[in-house]
């Protein structure tokens, strides 16, 4: 996974200056959706078993920050949030990823 240390390069610089919650949400979910579209390259099966791993603990803390926020407060979209932290968290236990 050559790829991981080409991205962490290019996001330090955004990680270090985030300043609150909602911009670490927003890297995340950018690492999400970039290790997601680079899943395509990995030929060996015990790779991709080990990135989709990481992508299931990367959406369960995506999840947590998400409730962290509605607890406080900044966002009103509630009943949505809540159906999706639930289906990832019971995703997430079935499949023993946490």
């Amino acid at each position: 996974m050559a790829w991981k240390g080409v991205w962490m390069a290019e996001k330090r610089l955004t990680i270090e200056k985030a300043p609150d919650l909602q911009k670490e949400i927003d890297i995340l979910r950018d690492a999400i959706e970039y290790a997601y579209s680079r899943l395509y390259e990995l030929e060996d099966f015990e790779d991709m078993t080990r990135a989709l791993g990481a992508l299931g603990l990367a959406a369960t803390r995506l999840a947590s920050l998400l409730r962290v926020q509605k607890l406080l407060g900044g966002d009103q979209e509630s009943s949505v949030l809540d159906a999706i932290t639930r289906a990832i968290a019971r995703t997430v236990e079935e499949q023993g990823l946490y």
